[in-house]
Formats: structure tokens, sequence, C-alpha cells
């Protein structure tokens, strides 16, 4: 019996100090000049695709190596939030928790966790932890924009409210801008974007796929209500997104 009640008494604790990840599929990493940046990953564990969004001030390359050095150095990390809550299914003592919920960040160490999986292993392949081998490897890794496993998103301030400005590929030495994707800014704080849509089939099925999902990726953790309209078929078939904000 007193077994039993032991166990109940550790479930009962460790109930009330759930943690659970703030957004899922994403990290983070502080830049040497102080910027927080966001990094959203799509695919798969063992293919996956980073989509990294910065504010623009600096060249965006420059932004990608900085994610190779925050990783080598192990210092990409993670929001938790902190449920100080005993039965967080129960209304009466969720709401009673809502002064203890915090927001913390939580380093991710392990080499094998998909932030960080991809660089330590070109570091290894190559046998070299300089930032510069690191990142100019997995650069020509992705020979062109089709292949690239990086997307960027420089974002911009209009209004007071940030809104995407443009998006390129990680290629070596570069970021290549992607070609027919247009940005404009509206009343109200709201933002559109326009580019080809994804096709079934298609041969650049993967590339507009790709480049979708970033855009989709960005406008998920961002506090704007988005619609999306398709026009025209076929190989000639675009996606115009409008976005407004959400308060």
């Amino acid at each position: 019996m007193k077994i039993i009640q032991l166990f109940t008494l550790i479930f009962a604790l460790a109930s009330f100090s759930q943690v659970q990840a703030l957004e899922n599929g994403n990290f983070f990493f502080e830049t040497d000049w102080g910027e927080e940046v966001r990094v959203e990953v799509t695919g798969s564990y063992n293919n996956p695709k980073f989509t990294i969004i910065s504010n623009g001030n600096y060249d965006a390359y420059e932004v990608f190596k900085q994610y190779v050095k925050s990783t080598l150095e192990s210092r990409n990390y993670q929001y938790v939030i902190t449920n100080g809550c005993f039965d967080c299914q129960n209304p009466a003592f969720w709401q009673g928790a809502q002064a203890n919920t915090k927001k913390t960040k939580e380093p991710i160490f392990s080499i094998s966790n998909v932030a960080n999986k991809l660089v330590e292993s070109v570091a290894n392949t190559i046998g070299s932890r300089l930032v510069t081998d690191v990142a100019d490897k997995i650069a020509s890794d992705n020979s062109d924009a089709t292949t690239s496993k990086f997307t960027v998103v420089t974002t911009k301030n209009k209004d007071g409210n940030e809104q995407p400005a443009s998006i390129c590929k990680i290629t070596p030495n570069s970021c290549d801008t992607v070609e027919r994707v247009e940005f404009s800014s509206g009343g109200g704080g709201s933002w559109a974007v326009t580019y080809p849509a994804p096709v079934i089939l298609s041969e650049q099925y993967d590339y507009w796929r790709q480049v979708e999902e970033a855009i989709d990726r960005y406008t998920r953790n961002s506090t704007y209500q988005c619609k999306v309209v398709y026009t025209g078929s076929g190989e000639d078939l675009v996606a115009s997104l409008v976005c407004f904000p959400s308060y």
C-alpha cells in the first residue's frame, strides 16, 4: 500500500511541474551582435529543412554562419513553459496556476538533436570545428538553391510591426534571392506575398514546397492571421497570401 502511495505522490509532483515546449519544431540562437534569431525546422529528422528568420540588419550568409558558430559552441536553445498546476486538465487548477507559469530558456546540448545534428556531423566528417570550414562545407553541399536545406527569411519593421521583406536560399558563399516571390506592405500593419504555388509532379515541386513551408512557418509563429488564395492553374498556379495583425 505504501508503494502505491509513493508512486501516486511522485506522479502528482511530476504533474504539478509539467514542462512543455513553447513552440513545436523551432529553436533559437543569439548572434555575436546580440540578435536573437529563430530557426524553424520542417521535413524529417534524417532530412531536415531549416528556415532562419532574421531582422535583416546583417548579411543573410553571415547570419547562417552565426548559426553554425552557435551550434559548434553549444549555444542553441529553445523556450519552454513551466506550468505550475497540479492537474493541468482541470480548468480550476489551470486557472489558479497562471501566476506560476514561467517561460525559460533551455539549452540544447545534445549533438543528436535536430538543431545540432547536421552541423556536428559535417564538423566530424571534415575533421574541423572552424566556423568558416564547416559553414562553407554545408553551403557547398547545397550546390544550388534547388537543393539547399537552408532558407533565410529577412524581416523589416513597418509601423512598429515585424513583416517579412525577402527570402533567400543558402548556396556556396551567399544567400541567393528567391525570384518570383514578391512581398508588399498594406494598411493597418498588413502585408502580402505572392509566389508560384507548388504543383505536385512538377519538376520544381520540392523547391517551391520548401519556399511555401518557410513562409508558412514564419506566419505560424507570428502575430498575424493570414488567408491564402490561389489563381491560375497547372504550372501557372500562383498563391497570394494576405496577413493582418491578430490584435
